[in-house]
């Protein structure tokens, strides 16, 4: 085993071979050292093979794992600013908490930054009510041209706030760099709705990994209803 894995060492290194490629090659020559060490020992080499290869996997990625290497970007922000992830927001003073996150995470500060290309200040608002849309889902934030307006849904966790806060400010850059405008020139109200939408979660989706356990399906599901809304004046 371990002339096996000096020779993984020194094939990884004599290719250049890092991440993905040298993972690969780690693994392959524990697959075939579990078979060799099987077969010699009076065992089966496929067998051996087997345990070799789920051993060595096994034993990678649990030598690579830490708890940042499993957090998103935006867990990993929330962490080295000192905030828990799932801890609880106060009651009090909830609007300067939401202006320090943002000022504390690099996330949701390179999205205000791209608000101040275009407009120098912009309003969070926190208001203490339950806001239902439509369909009686509950929404914890909205956005337009003057800022972000926060509701109770979004200070459930800090991780809830964190990823309310980056989601509106990309709205916010819609409305105040013009480009919601060009998408109702384009197809009208709904369809830039669902363009801001879309786009939105496509920041969600690099920041968090998902929308709270749907990935891109919102981000599809957004384009879709985009196209589906297109109405060129």
């Amino acid at each position: 085993m371990c002339v096996v894995s000096s020779v993984t060492g020194g094939l990884n290194n004599a290719t250049g071979l890092s991440g993905t490629a040298g993972d690969v090659s780690t693994m392959f020559f524990g697959t075939v050292s579990g078979g060799l060490s099987s077969e010699l020992t009076g065992g089966n080499f496929w067998q051996g093979a087997a345990t070799g290869l789920a051993v060595s996997g096994l034993n990678h990625v649990a030598h690579k794992m830490t708890f940042k290497s499993l957090l998103s970007k935006i867990e990993n922000d929330l962490v080295d600013a000192g905030y828990k992830i799932d801890g609880t927001i106060p009651l009090e003073n909830r609007v300067n908490y939401a202006l320090e996150m943002i000022d504390k995470l690099p996330s949701l500060k390179s999205n205000l930054k791209l608000v101040h290309k275009f407009k120098s200040s912009i309003s969070i608002r926190y208001h203490n009510i339950k806001k239902l849309n439509e369909y009686g889902g509950e929404i914890s934030a909205e956005a337009s041209m003057l800022g972000v307006d926060l509701y109770r849904g979004a200070f459930t966790t800090n991780l809830s706030l964190a990823v309310a806060l980056g989601h509106e400010l990309i709205h916010v850059y819609h409305h105040v760099s013009g480009l919601y405008s060009q998408w109702i020139n384009i197809g009208g109200l709904a369809y830039a709705h669902h363009m801001s939408e879309a786009n939105a979660y496509i920041w969600n989706y690099h920041a968090y990994g998902s929308w709270y356990g749907f990935g891109m399906g919102k981000v599809f599901e957004q384009f879709d209803n985009a196209a589906k809304t297109y109405a060129p004046r």
